[in-house]
């Protein structure tokens, strides 16, 4: 995959020179890391980055973003920004720096190592549920002045009926009680994500769009299967549906739209308006897939 406008490596003269490094080392799965490209030995910017050579490791979809080339003393310094979802340590082949004349220099290889996120850690992250049951015992010296009252009430009434000698009283009008139709948590979520792809908030405010996607999502899984994603992480949510039962790929794609949504809310990343649909049309899928129990993985 080559990356260019802006997104990546150098040019191929006679002192050109291309290094590279992480920023952190070692990440833990899902969360982002940076990487750092130097070129020096050129006056011009550099064009393009290649990364076809990490396609195994890293697709199209895993590179978040890649800021402009910026000059710094005799180099060209560029950062790019990418996230992992799977645990492993990776040897990483050089990438090559494509010049404005089309020559090519090498960066350095690599080493990056991407840990599971510690289950044990998440969980006592978690806070407790605090019960909150009254547990004092019933004093029912707390309760005399029901009987004075009512006997009082009586003592009216009785004297009431005696006096008017009464006219029958007329029949109490009968009342129809409407129950309101129950709204599944399924409909609720559906709903509200049809009103988003008509509406397309995301091009009045793109930062209210990712939180009202977010807390869609959320609610939903809180109400249809008792996980409380509004009160926790995303890394906390994600460890709740793995715990859960939900398949592989649908946490895949749960983490994908969670994560961008954090990234949109918390880091102020700018986004593609092609992605804003994509990834609403992907919270509507997770909502269909969901929709259906997951399966008790081993």
């Amino acid at each position: 995959m080559l990356i260019s406008g802006g997104c990546c490596l150098n040019t191929l003269g006679a002192q050109t020179t291309a290094n590279a490094s992480f920023s952190p080392e070692v990440v833990e799965t899902g969360d982002t890391f940076a990487l750092r490209v130097l070129v020096g030995g050129t006056k011009v910017v550099p064009k393009a980055v290649d990364f076809t050579p990490w396609k195994t490791y890293f697709p199209p979809d895993n590179i978040l973003k890649c800021y402009a080339w910026q000059r710094s003393g005799n180099q060209w310094v560029q950062q790019v920004t990418l996230i992992a979802f799977d645990s492993a340590t990776l040897n990483l082949p050089p990438l090559p720096v494509i010049t404005h004349l089309g020559d090519t220099a090498f960066t350095n290889s690599m080493q990056l190592r991407i840990a599971a996120t510690p289950a044990q850690a998440e969980v006592n992250s978690i806070n407790g549920i605090r019960d909150i049951r009254h547990t004092e015992g019933i004093n029912w010296g707390d309760f005399w002045p029901i009987p004075v009252v009512l006997a009082v009430i009586l003592t009216f009434w009785l004297w009431y009926l005696r006096s008017k000698r009464a006219k029958p009283a007329p029949a109490p009008p009968v009342l129809v009680a409407t129950v309101a139709p129950i709204v599944s948590a399924y409909e609720t979520a559906q709903q509200a994500l049809e009103n988003m792809a008509h509406e397309k908030p995301w091009k009045r405010d793109p930062m209210a769009f990712y939180i009202e996607l977010s807390l869609v999502m959320r609610r939903y899984f809180e109400a249809a299967h008792d996980i409380p994603a509004p009160e926790t992480t995303t890394r906390e949510t994600i460890f709740l549906l793995k715990k859960a039962g939900f398949p592989k790929e649908l946490i895949r794609k749960i983490q994908s739209v969670l994560q961008h949504s954090d990234l949109v809310k918390y880091a102020h990343s700018e986004t593609a308006g092609s992605a804003h649909e994509k990834n609403l049309e992907t919270a509507i899928q997770i909502l269909n897939e969901a929709h259906q129990p997951p399966s008790t993985q081993p």
